[in-house]
């Protein structure tokens, strides 16, 4: 074993050598870094954030970056996307990031396929924000006509009057194709003859049925106004694929972001990170244990590395053995982070399970608490009855605090939800009546490897007729299923299968 190791050599001593040089870069960033005052130094959160590539894998999916790529595309075509909110424009592309997310290398159709993956990102995101620009078009056309008093209807030209009221808050119809335009003018136009004649109050101005006739132009020239929105769009996704590529990871903001929060903790509680402490953080980032003795700075030691990772906006978990543990870290280590634009939350016992508190708690950028309330918060949002019951997100990144004790000798304790029981004797023996009335292999199969009973359609519709309700998979009959498997159990166990 000694041989091996005089010819391998100490993998600590190997793995302190390769961080070296990162604590060195830290350390000469120091000087610039003090000499930047308390706003430059708290705007540095958004200006690592901006630097981060736009890739996916490693945890580093920067939705709000796309978003504000995606504006920055708006602002130069759609000069009404201004009146679009932030939750609007995460709405229209969420559902492509996803799907990108999911591609089976992320990282390839982001790095290689910048260029093209934004485009798409944008034309399929401003299909989907079409509708709320229509109806943001619609009103501001009808401003213009309250303004000008030229009302379609009265005009000699409806047509050229409708179309020149709309090309006022929408230039982009001039290059609709004529034969479109007219084609969405006469279908709708006649639904908003019909409206008139139909109309409860025959005097009613007809200037109140504009909104819909507008709305309905809209709607028909809605694919025609998204595909020459997306095409001048396109001309400015390659600059931008451009300003990306040259955009960072992680890994290559380690050094300024480290050299940041030292700063930080020193302005903020007057502790500064020693050399040690940062390669604590680099190897805790790393995903590796790090040893430290007590009162070598642990909580300070990741405050670097949390930071880091909080950056891709995913969220960080810190966990700690015990409420005040993880109510003091939190409360000392906010002011670093708070100074720096993040936010902290706490998961504690005395906070209620599946609350918006909770929720709140965890959409933070960094979230302090238990191992055991981690743990039956993570056990409860795998048994609620729906996706808005759960309280946590996506997990990402969580650094483990006496990760030893945590991770093997509370380990040994399992986490178990229980309650009350509940359970109706009256329904155990209600269907073990109705039991014998199914046939096996009819009715139900059973595999006796796993002692499990499943239902076949058959037996389902005979089920549901003895029961008396349409469906016994719904989530109020759920429990049903149950009580007919156990009963089917019980009676093939009494016929002798095993």
């Amino acid at each position: 074993m000694q041989l091996i190791s005089k010819i391998l050599g100490d993998p600590n001593k190997r793995d302190l050598k390769a961080i070296q040089p990162t604590v060195d870069k830290i350390n000469a960033l120091e000087p610039t870094i003090k000499n930047l005052s308390d706003a430059e130094l708290a705007a540095k959160t958004e200006e690592f954030r901006a630097q981060l590539f736009l890739y996916l894998k490693g945890g580093m999916v920067l939705e709000n970056e796309l978003v504000k790529l995606f504006r920055e595309a708006l602002k130069a075509v759609e000069p009404l996307a201004e009146q679009c909110n932030d939750d609007q424009l995460h709405a229209a592309i969420t559902e492509y990031r996803k799907k990108v997310e999911q591609h089976h290398d992320p990282e390839h159709v982001l790095k290689d396929r910048l260029q093209d993956t934004l485009a798409e990102c944008f034309e399929q995101g401003y299909e989907k924000l079409s509708p709320t620009l229509n109806t943001v078009r619609v009103h501001a056309a009808i401003e213009k006509a309250t303004e000008t008093q030229a009302w379609p209807s009265e005009a000699p030209h409806q047509k050229k009057t409708t179309w020149a009221l709309l090309a006022q808050v929408e230039p982009i119809l001039q290059e609709v194709d004529q034969e479109v335009w007219d084609g969405a003018f006469e279908k709708s136009w006649a639904l908003f003859e019909q409206a008139g004649k139909t109309a409860n109050d025959k005097d009613e101005e007809t200037h109140e049925r504009l909104e819909p006739l507008l709305g309905h132009i809209l709607k028909h020239l809605q694919s025609e106004i998204a595909a020459l929105k997306a095409e001048s769009m396109d001309k400015l996704v390659p600059d931008m694929a451009k300003r990306y590529r040259s955009g960072k990871t992680l890994d290559e903001l380690l050094p300024a972001a480290f050299a940041v929060v030292r700063e930080a903790g020193w302005r903020k509680i007057k502790m500064r990170h020693y050399d040690v402490q940062l390669i604590g953080g680099i190897v805790l980032h790393q995903g590796k244990i790090a040893e430290m003795r007590t009162g070598e700075g642990k909580t300070l030691v990741a405050t670097a590395p949390v930071y880091l990772n909080a950056l891709t906006g995913r969220g960080v978990h810190v966990i700690t053995v015990n409420d005040y543990l993880a109510r003091r870290d939190a409360e000392w280590m906010s002011n670093i982070y708070k100074f720096l634009g993040l936010t902290v939350g706490i998961i504690v016992n005395a906070l209620e399970p599946q609350t918006e508190e909770r929720r709140a708690a965890y959409q933070a950028d960094i979230t302090y608490g238990t191992n055991n309330e981690f743990g039956f918060d993570y056990l409860r949002d795998n048994m609620v009855g729906s996706l808005e019951q759960m309280v946590q997100r996506e997990l990402h990144y969580a650094i483990v605090d006496e990760v030893d004790n945590i991770l093997i000798d509370e380990a040994r304790t399992p986490l178990i939800i229980s309650g009350q029981g509940q359970e109706s004797t009256s329904m155990y023996k209600q269907f073990a009546q109705w039991a014998p009335r199914l046939q096996p292999e009819l009715d139900y199969t059973v595999e006796e490897k796993t002692r499990t009973v499943i239902l076949t359609e058959a037996g389902i519709d005979k089920i549901e007729q003895l029961a008396g309700i349409q469906n016994i998979y719904d989530e109020s009959n759920i429990e049903l299923t149950r009580y007919m498997e156990n009963a089917i159990k019980a009676q093939g166990w009494r016929g002798g299968y095993r």
